[in-house]
């Protein structure tokens, strides 16, 4: 697994925007692997999120989730 501790003190210490997009933008976004899952928004009172995790799980897609990225921001 990997260590975001430094990047997180990075953006605790940005002074700006511009230094924390700085900071995510060092992580790549690109799922791995062919096809990828987005989502956005709701299919009726369900959260999109939740389809596409399930999704991803039963069809070894990527999604959006498991991006270095998107784990650095949900840290």
């Amino acid at each position: 697994m990997t260590d975001y501790s430094r990047q997180i003190e990075r953006i605790k210490a940005a002074q700006s925007l511009d230094e924390i997009r700085a900071v995510a933008n060092t992580n790549p976004v690109q799922a791995q692997g062919e096809g990828a899952i987005l989502y956005s928004g709701k299919v009726g009172e369900v959260r999109s999120e939740v389809i596409a995790k399930e999704l991803a799980h039963k069809t070894e897609l990527s999604i959006i989730n498991d991006t270095p990225r998107a784990r650095l921001l949900g840290t």
